[in-house]
């Protein structure tokens, strides 16, 4: 754990990719973030398969409508502002809802084989928009038992910190779309011989379906933690000063019990400096009450701010000095050109 930098309070802002288009909206975002009093900006780097600089391994977004470099952009006038710039990465969430690119250096393209297969056997890859949209998942998904995942984002990691002068790194979607994923062949290959045991394995009845369940869901869970502790480690190795961060869902238990993400073992271990779990909502006295349960970790906690959800600044105001008076180390908003 960095405690070196737990005295800073952290007054912090996402950044989308689609706020960012262009040279002229990237120069716009630094310049409100500071006029508003933003220390730190957390900015999209990495979601859906694509990056916002111009890469040797990666597609850049499709939103972007310039050539330049807006990473680097960001990043100069960032510092000369005094602000902070953490990337923020996209880990398992591959494609939104929407129909896939015709990028042939994609992922849809080049490892199909990594997305998640339910548990009917169908590869997430062939469910059409509105499946998703029955499902209520939000997007495509890759697996992270899928072989060559853990060396794809570790290139990731390199180029950027090698290329950039960044201050930290958020990790996001470091989680399952729900429970219901990934009966594919690389969970079968890594748990089901692990333990013993093949589908509908007579031996299942006699351990108990709960008990299988069990080991299967620890498995998933634990899969994640390392995914994450390696890049962290190798991020660390490139840069020690870097300041590594976790958007996460709100509730410890639903987060590990239904999306494998372990987000409190994270903290304990080390492996994050700062969780930031996503506390959305325009009521003030929900918002309140839900920090609560963060006070025993408070000094690892920044509270997610849903900005998009308020009705002016006022209302966003109020909910950051209920963060910055319960004694957190600071919060983030989402998002810079979303909140009033």
């Amino acid at each position: 754990m960095i405690f070196l930098f737990l005295f800073l309070f952290i007054k912090g802002e996402w950044v989308i990719r689609w706020e960012i288009p262009d040279e002229r909206s990237a120069v716009k975002i630094v310049q409100e973030a500071k006029k508003q009093g933003y220390n730190t900006i957390f900015v999209q780097t990495y979601a859906r398969g694509e990056v916002l600089y111009p890469s040797q391994i990666f597609p850049q977004f499709e939103e972007l409508r310039t050539k330049k470099d807006l990473l680097k952009i960001i990043i100069k006038d960032a510092h000369k502002s005094g602000i902070s710039v953490h990337i923020w990465i996209n880990l398992f969430y591959a494609w939104s809802q929407a129909p896939f690119p015709k990028k042939f250096n994609h992922l849809r393209y080049i490892h199909p084989e990594w997305f998640l297969v339910d548990k009917g056997g169908k590869s997430m890859i062939y469910y059409s928009v509105p499946e998703l949209k029955r499902r209520g998942l939000q997007g495509y998904f890759i697996s992270p038992f899928a072989d060559g995942l853990l060396d794809y984002f570790t290139k990731l990691i390199k180029e950027v910190l090698n290329n950039y002068k960044i201050d930290g790194i958020q990790f996001d979607y470091a989680r399952f779309p729900d429970k219901g994923f990934d009966y594919g062949k690389d969970i079968e290959t890594t748990f089901m011989r692990k333990h013993y045991l093949k589908r509908n394995d007579p031996l299942e009845p006699f351990l108990g379906t709960g008990k299988v369940s069990s080991l299967w869901e620890k498995e998933k869970r634990e899969k994640i933690t390392k995914i994450i502790k390696e890049l962290s480690r190798e991020s660390r190795n490139i840069n020690p000063h870097l300041i590594i961060s976790s958007a996460c869902i709100s509730d410890i238990e639903v987060a590990k019990r239904d999306y494998a993400q372990d987000w409190l073992d994270w903290i304990k271990e080390g492996i994050i400096d700062y969780a930031v779990p996503m506390t959305y909502s325009s009521n003030e006295n929900w918002f309140k009450n839900n920090l609560k349960k963060f006070f025993p970790i408070k000094p690892y906690i920044l509270p997610g701010i849903g900005g998009f959800l308020m009705k002016n600044v006022s209302e966003l105001r109020n909910q950051e000095n209920i963060a910055r008076k319960a004694g957190f180390p600071g919060y983030v908003v989402f998002s810079a050109g979303t909140k009033p």
